[in-house]
């Protein structure tokens, strides 16, 4: 059987080890299809109280703060935003090849890039599209919608 795992990153208080540790179960697990996103605060949840108690999120946190897409990047203060941006974009290929890890640790201090948002959008793309029996063709319009929120 196979089976697609959906991760949140960036979780409140989360760190880098622990987003490793997200990579190594689903390897654990053989999951065929790994998605992830980065983690959305929705006001009036318990979550979202932690964050602001922590220091994550200003107090005044509300609906009009929410990020426009949960393949981006974070807006919790104090997680190291680039880094969470950059597993987001390799966290596909850290689960499927753990080969290449010792690469990706070195691309994860770099700055985010469109070279690697290009890349996590064609990945992201082709293992969806075979998960859900689709083509690439039917994730462009959704690529170029995404652009206006950058």
């Amino acid at each position: 059987i196979k089976f697609k795992t959906f991760n949140m990153l960036g979780l409140p208080t989360e760190t880098e080890k622990e987003m490793w540790e997200t990579v190594d179960i689903n390897i654990k697990m053989k999951t065929d299809f790994p998605r992830a996103s980065i983690f959305t605060p929705y006001p009036g949840t318990e979550i979202v109280e932690i964050a602001k108690k922590r220091g994550y999120l200003n107090k005044n946190f509300n609906f009009d703060n929410l990020p426009d897409t949960i393949l981006d990047r974070t807006i919790l203060k104090k997680l190291n935003a680039p880094r969470v941006q950059n597993m987001l974009f390799f966290f596909q290929t850290a689960v499927m090849f753990p080969s290449v890890h010792p690469i990706i640790k070195h691309l994860m201090s770099w700055k985010p890039n469109i070279i690697f948002r290009l890349y996590f959008y064609i990945l992201y793309g082709c293992i969806n599209g075979i998960a859900e029996k689709r083509n690439i063709f039917h994730y462009l319009p959704y690529l170029f919608a995404n652009r206006r929120y950058r």
